[in-house]
Formats: C-alpha cells, sequence, structure tokens
C-alpha cells in the first residue's frame, strides 16, 4: 500500500498481520508493557491502522524489548470499521459499555432526559433550508435551559436507556469490552508498569493531536507536554 491509510477493514488487517509477524519473538519483557488499541469507535479504526502502520515502522525498533512488551490490538471494534461505523452491531458505544459490577444504571444520567428528543430527533429531516432556523431556535433554548454545561455534560457522560439514541453504552458488556477487559487484567496482573495509549479521531482542533492523560494521573500538564 503507497498510503499509511487503508481503503477498507480487511486491508487493514492483513497489513497488521504482516507487519506484526515479525514483532512477536522480540517482544518477551515481563516488566513493562505498552499497548495501543484502535477502532473502539470502529470508524476512527483507519486512522488507527495508519498509527500502528507509523508505530511499527518507526517507533518500535527504538525500544528495548528486554525491558518493554508490546500489546497491539488492530481493532477492538472490527464490525464498525468494516462498516464505517462509530458504534457496534448492537448500536452500542464500546467507549460507555466498560461498567463495573455490571451496573448499566439507567437513571447514570438524569440530564440526558431532558434533552433526548433534541438529540434524537423521531422524523427525518425535510430540507436544510426548512430545518435550519428551528433547529437554531431548539439549539438557543437548549443553551438557556437546561444550560450549556449541562447540555454537554449529559450528551457526552453516555447513557443505558435510549438503545437509538447517541452515546448509547448498552445494558450489558459487548462481546469486543469482555475480550478487551479480559486483556486489562491480565496485563495489569503479569506486568510491573503498564501504559495504554488509546487512538481516537474527531476530538479537539482540527489537524492537531491532543493527548488526554486520565485524572488519576498526578503529571502536572507542562511536563507531560514535555514528555508526548
Amino acid at each position: 500500500m503507497d498510503s499509511p491509510f487503508p481503503e477498507s477493514y480487511e486491508e487493514s488487517r492483513a497489513r497488521f498481520l504482516q507487519d506484526v509477524e515479525p514483532q512477536r519473538a522480540k517482544w518477551i519483557s515481563w516488566q513493562n508493557l505498552i499497548m495501543i488499541s484502535t477502532a473502539e469507535h470502529g470508524i476512527e479504526g483507519y486512522v488507527g491502522s495508519a498509527m500502528l502502520k507509523v508505530f511499527m515502522d518507526e517507533f518500535a525498533p527504538r525500544l528495548d524489548p528486554e525491558n518493554t512488551g508490546l500489546l497491539l490490538v488492530h481493532a477492538i471494534n472490527p464490525w464498525g470499521m468494516k462498516n464505517h461505523y462509530r458504534v457496534n452491531s448492537n448500536h452500542v458505544d464500546l467507549n460507555r459499555n466498560f461498567v463495573f459490577d455490571n451496573d448499566f444504571n439507567p437513571k447514570i444520567n438524569p440530564d440526558y432526559d431532558l434533552i433526548e428528543n433534541f438529540l434524537n430527533p423521531k422524523r427525518p429531516v425535510r430540507t436544510l433550508r426548512s430545518e435550519a432556523i428551528p433547529f437554531l431556535v431548539k439549539v438557543i433554548r437548549n443553551m438557556i435551559q437546561p444550560g450549556k454545561a449541562r447540555v454537554q455534560a449529559a450528551s457526552l457522560l453516555g447513557q443505558h436507556r435510549y438503545p437509538n439514541g447517541i452515546y448509547f453504552g448498552g445494558t450489558e458488556h459487548q462481546e469486543e469490552t469482555t475480550v478487551l477487559m479480559d486483556l486489562y487484567h491480565r496485563a495489569l496482573e503479569e506486568y510491573q508498569n503498564f501504559v495504554q495509549i488509546d487512538m481516537h479521531t474527531g476530538y479537539g482542533p482540527r489537524h492537531q493531536m491532543t493527548v488526554i492523560i486520565p485524572p488519576l494521573d498526578p503529571t502536572p500538564s507542562n511536563e507531560a507536554t514535555r514528555k508526548y
């Protein structure tokens, strides 16, 4: 392939398997583990595939296999990647499906009920000209009540009540989630240090990489900026 971006899921998978095979024998460390995963949102896997290709070609050779192991996940959501969807075949946003103790509480996001009709219209769009002004009125109305902050939080948090709504986290663990959770458990049990980089697209400014660090990580922003 001349381009790092694959044309299809099958093409991406074949290239990944070809490139990863020579890496297997090298990475035998049980001390530190670097995990890179892509396509938790399926359609994002095409950029993720390019990033994996760049990593294996340019960055993996710089690492020391004596003290660092690699775990590469080509596509968490292969169905979504193949069919160009964000969600999986059950319309579940896998990024909202990692729920502790199987507690898929439908009341976890009460503000979502206030904006459900706004986020998930029950009829098709007619024409852009006829819909523009009514849509703008709805936006302004929701920015006033319940307010911008609550709308933003409610829409991004995820929800377990409306299967056809955005960011639906499901009502039970999905197969893809279960497989990944098993990988996490094994990695945390077997390695002293575990770092995961999960590739996403569409967040933040265009043409810019944004690194989102877990809130439990005590690293100051300026130090993280310097490192990454």
